[in-house]
């Protein structure tokens, strides 16, 4: 089965993100890709295909090496933790207005 990784590269002073392929049962890897000029008329076709895992496993890599989205809404920690400080400033507000709040199932 192929497998994409994404990692940082180790030449020093360098920020690149280095992409790789390969299938660990046959010992095939992919090489640098080419590019090939298509008529205008034509649908530029796709340069790799991933499956779920595969893409999560991508998104995995890249994450590690310091890649956040541009305009995300924060990980499911940071939400997490929002919650948490939510359900704390009900507590005290509760406490300071002599309001029991009902309890969220």
């Amino acid at each position: 089965m192929m497998k994409y990784r994404a990692t940082r590269s180790t030449i020093p002073f360098n920020s690149r993100v280095e992409l790789r392929a390969y299938d660990t049962e046959t010992g095939m890897y992919g090489e640098p890709l080419t590019l090939a000029d298509i008529p205008t008329a034509r649908e530029v076709p796709p340069v790799m295909t991933l499956d779920a895992t595969q893409a999560q496993r991508l998104m995995d890599d890249l994450w590690d090496c310091g890649l956040r989205p541009s305009e995300g809404s924060g990980s499911a920690g940071a939400m997490a933790a929002t919650q948490r400080h939510l359900e704390d400033m009900r507590t005290l507000v509760a406490s300071s207005m002599k309001v029991k709040l009902k309890e969220n199932g």
